[in-house]
């Protein structure tokens, strides 16, 4: 096939695969989990845990609830491996503990928000999905109200806190509805079983 289709080809198909909202709605649990760290220093371990899901359980969910559904085609990898992706996440982890611990850590939630919001805005314009575009919004906005609260005199921690279970409620939210509309167009059928099966 001709190089530019079979490009077209790819992008189309990781633009699909990004509207089971699966991978949305365990960023959001995932936020959920790292957000206790910030009021306690001795729960860090939730940040590994958080991680590992958000790296490592979309891809397992998916075997079991989108590709008996879709199918699966696999494409020659262009994107970051797992581990490749877990590495770059626990050093982006290591710089926001670094920065707990700093005097400069009334920046923390402005910090998240622009570099979740800008992951958000990647993926979209990767994809082509616009969800992540207004996720990216409602992130970076969640990071400068953020600012403004630790300006005042809140605690950071608390701050960031909230801001990340907040933004677990919308983003579970928003992959939860994306996840029904997937799961209402592609309804399981007797063939899906067969093949799944055989």
């Amino acid at each position: 096939m001709d190089p530019v289709a079979v490009g077209e080809v790819e992008k189309r198909a990781r633009s699909a695969l990004r509207q089971d909202g699966m991978a949305i709605i365990i960023a959001g649990v995932a936020f959920a989990i790292l957000a206790p760290f910030f009021l306690d220093d001795r729960l860090g371990f939730l940040f590994i845990l958080g991680t590992g899901l958000y790296v490592f359980l979309p891809e397992i969910l998916r075997k079991t609830f989108v590709y008996p559904r879709i199918g699966f085609v696999k494409f020659k990898e262009r994107k970051a491996k797992p581990w490749k992706l877990l590495i770059s996440t626990v050093i982006l982890v290591l710089f926001v503990i670094v920065l707990k611990l700093n005097a400069y850590n009334w920046l923390l939630p402005l910090y998240l928000g622009t570099v979740f919001g800008v992951i958000a805005y990647v993926i979209g314009y990767l994809y082509k999905t616009v969800v992540e575009y207004f996720l990216a919004g409602v992130i970076l906005l969640s990071g400068m109200g953020g600012l403004v609260a630790t300006m005042h005199g809140v605690d950071p921690g608390v701050v960031t806190a909230f801001q990340l279970w907040i933004l677990a409620a919308v983003l579970v939210l928003v992959g939860s509805v994306q996840f029904t509309i997937f799961m209402h167009k592609n309804p399981l059928t007797k063939e899906h079983v067969d093949e799944a099966a055989g």
